[in-house]
């Protein structure tokens, strides 16, 4: 007779926070990759519906459960579970399927769907939709050795989730993004960057796009940061952040100014920069 025994790991990825999206939200072990299109749902004042997209990219089938839950933004800049907040939207949300599974290269559509109450406020309005896998049944597998004697087969399964932001927008949205202040400090890997408190207004969600150039006289600039975008939720006015500096190798960081820029929109036509400012270098 076997014995299986299950070491069970879960992981809770939260998607599109502080990174530059792909549009591609996953979680990945070895021998697993979940893969979901868009990074994020935005139901727009007039919208009801929208459709996620998901595809099993490992070589196994894969079970996930779907779920509703609620992360609060912190000043830190990280997102926090809670049962309930002022600006949840998971009242409002219903979707299907609820439980699939996928077998390998196969793909589902979900579809998410909102009711706005009737007295709701003016702004925008978020929870997540998480994706959490759970495990298929295996079959019990029958091994013997010499004399009889019993074997036990051990199992290590790693299960992961992936929580995709949902922003419900009612009425008249609006909010704007500025930057604080801004210095030179160390994080607790002794690494070089900049400490960044950053400010939000208005009635919905701010997010925009950082860049770090240094910047000397008759140079061009150099970029020496990961360029990365900026999301604030509704619950919070201001967030601070640590961006590292990576400058070029052969770059030599010393005298001039770090210029930051918050960019609205980067890749569109209507681009524009809503704020900037300067830190000098020794």
């Amino acid at each position: 007779m076997t014995f299986i025994n299950k070491l069970l790991f879960v992981v809770i990825l939260t998607v599109g926070l502080f990174t530059a999206g792909s549009g591609i939200a996953h979680a990945q072990t070895e021998g697993s990759v979940l893969f979901i299109s868009p990074h994020r749902v935005d139901i727009a004042p007039d919208g009801r519906i929208q459709e996620l997209n998901v595809a099993n990219k490992s070589d196994v089938p894969r079970r996930y459960d779907l779920q509703i839950i609620n992360q609060v933004m912190t000043e830190n800049g990280v997102t926090e579970r809670r049962d309930s907040f002022e600006y949840s939207a998971e009242k409002m949300l219903k979707f299907t399927p609820k439980r699939f599974t996928l077998e390998p290269g196969e793909r589902q559509v979900i579809r998410v769907m909102v009711r706005r109450p009737k007295d709701l406020a003016d702004g925008d309005y978020h929870s997540h939709l998480l994706f959490r896998e759970v495990p298929l049944r295996n079959q019990e597998r029958n091994s013997s050795g010499n004399g009889g004697q019993q074997k036990a087969s051990f199992e290590i399964q790693a299960l992961y989730g992936v929580a995709v932001p949902v922003v419900v927008q009612h009425g008249t949205v609006n909010s704007s993004m500025g930057i604080v202040s801004a210095t030179l400090a160390q994080n607790e890997q002794d690494q070089s960057g900049l400490a960044i408190e950053f400010s939000r207004s208005g009635n919905g969600e701010a997010s925009a796009y950082l860049s770090v150039v240094h910047r000397l006289p008759g140079q061009e600039d150099v970029s020496v940061t990961t360029e990365q975008w900026v999301r604030i939720y509704r619950e919070v006015d201001k967030i601070r952040k640590f961006v590292a500096l990576k400058p070029p190798a052969d770059h030599h960081m010393s005298g001039g100014t770090l210029v930051l820029t918050l960019t609205k929109d980067p890749r569109s036509p209507e681009a524009q920069v809503i704020a900037t400012t300067e830190v000098s270098l020794p």
